[in-house]
């Protein structure tokens, strides 16, 4: 859920970072993008991943901290001139 609010905020960003895209694809074209800000993604992303396709369950705190991560970089994001 986390990667997927993500996902569709930078899709408004840039229509050709729709869906075709994959997490890792996507944080490439978000380095170049957004003024490197997006290396604060990274681990929450992956992680993002890794539970999307239930390899792991992260515990409440975990997961609540990789939410807080992206959610931080969406408000920050909004203010980064491309």
């Amino acid at each position: 859920r986390s990667s997927r609010a993500v996902r569709t905020y930078v899709e408004g960003l840039d229509s050709a970072w729709g869906p075709s895209f994959t997490s890792s694809e996507l944080m490439v074209q978000l380095r170049r993008g957004v003024n490197g800000s997006s290396v604060n993604l990274y681990g929450s992303m992956d992680m993002a991943e890794v539970v999307k396709f239930s390899r792991l369950r992260p515990d409440a705190d975990s997961a609540e901290s990789d939410w807080r991560v992206l959610r931080n970089w969406v408000k920050e994001s909004r203010t980064i001139e491309p």
